[in-house]
């Protein structure tokens, strides 16, 4: 048996500058926080920064690449991922721990299937003796488990890092994707550059144009409110049971039921830290109630999805301490109304590229699954490494 302070060099969280939320800069030092860490995977979203005076001041957390990040207070406790290189410089806030590998003891992803395989004994440790889910630096350093060999360490890593690559593979893809379509949805709808019946763009060809609320439009174009676009709704509490439909909160899919409430839809974060995040779905979903459900009318759906990407919504909400966005606010944002046939147009444009990130998406699930499925089998010790051929 060993325990982590005996194979990581350094366990330790952070703190927040003096001033919070308003001494953060667009760019600088990255300040990862709880929301940054989810398992297995970095979400750059929200991803704050300090400059470097601030930075200076918090020097002892700087983070160091193949740095395992562990969050350790909140609903989102015992979720962990990698650093990745592309976020350095940077440091943690309290909420979030650095556990530093000792090279030659154990690999770091390695610690991070290690860490992901006892999640649940992390999550019990949390629960005690406190009126918030938290991890204590104690509790991490004694926390004791069976060392193998490095090794066999390295074997374990080689299975599930093949399957970890195609999944971030999956994810770069559709983020490349998701590019491409912001910036069709931007030469569109606010360089009014559409393409017209004829394939001659809107505005390069002479298009007319008149002067309105949110500045100046196509003549044909009006301006109204979001409610004009899209219906919505507060989602539901998940019903209690297990099933293979996705059930959807503010930070992606929760877990998977029998039931739906929605489907073909975007689903909006509604409360807390997730405040305003957006998902598109074309299946049947659950949606929780700490989302709403955004019905696009038409069949505008892609369409829709990137017009509310627009928005800044996770500054929209009510609320100081616990943010929250209601119906009211979407209903009430002003936007500009093109003609339904540009919309059309648009939808027709894109659909290819959705299929393909819907595509990436599904196997990337598979993918997940496969690898949680091998994890416990693999960490356990029930499957033979071996007998498997696979050089270290």
């Amino acid at each position: 048996m060993a325990k982590l302070s005996e194979v990581c060099s350094k366990i330790g969280s952070g703190a927040t500058p003096r001033g919070g939320k308003e001494v953060y800069c667009d760019k600088g030092i990255s300040l990862i926080r709880s929301q940054n860490v989810l398992d297995y995977e970095f979400l750059y979203d929200g991803l704050a920064h300090i400059n470097d005076e601030q930075a200076s001041k918090l020097n002892n957390v700087a983070v160091e690449p193949e740095d395992v990040l562990l969050n350790i207070t909140g609903d989102s406790v015992a979720r962990v991922c990698i650093v990745p290189n592309d976020v350095l410089p940077a440091r943690v806030n309290q909420h979030v721990a650095i556990i530093r590998k000792i090279s030659g003891l154990i690999e770091s992803k390695y610690l991070l299937y290690l860490l992901e395989f006892n999640k649940l004994r992390f999550l019990k440790m949390a629960e005690v003796g406190a009126t918030r889910n938290a991890l204590t630096k104690a509790m991490i350093e004694d926390f004791e488990f069976n060392l193998p060999d490095i090794k066999i360490q390295k074997k374990i890593v080689n299975i599930l890092g093949v399957l970890d690559e195609k999944i971030n593979l999956n994810i770069i893809i559709n983020d490349n994707l998701e590019e491409i379509v912001e910036l069709l949805f931007d030469q569109w709808f606010y360089q009014f550059e559409f393409l017209l019946e004829n394939g001659d763009k809107f505005k390069s060809s002479g298009g007319n144009f008149k002067e309105s609320s949110l500045g100046e439009i196509p003549t044909d174009f009006n301006v109204g409110t979001m409610k004009q676009i899209i219906k919505f709704s507060n989602g539901k509490k998940r019903p209690d049971e297990n099933g293979e439909i996705p059930v959807y909160g503010g930070n992606g899919i929760l877990d998977w039921v029998e039931s739906s409430n929605y489907m073909n839809l975007i689903i909006i974060g509604r409360v807390g830290a997730y405040c305003g995040s957006l998902y598109l779905e074309p299946r049947s979903c659950w949606v929780s109630d700490n989302a709403i459900a955004a019905i696009p009318k038409q069949s505008k759906n892609y369409y829709a999805y990137q017009l509310l990407k627009k928005y800044n919504l996770n500054r929209m909400h009510i609320g100081s301490s616990q943010p929250l966005l209601t119906q009211g606010i979407l209903n009430s944002i002003e936007v500009v109304l093109p003609q339904e046939k540009v919309i059309d147009s648009f939808n027709k444009l894109i659909e290819p590229v959705y299929k393909k990130i819907f595509q990436n998406r599904t196997e990337t699930e598979q993918l997940k699954l496969l690898r949680d499925t091998l994890l416990p089998k693999l960490m356990s010790g029930e499957i033979d490494l071996d007998n498997l051929g696979i050089s270290n």
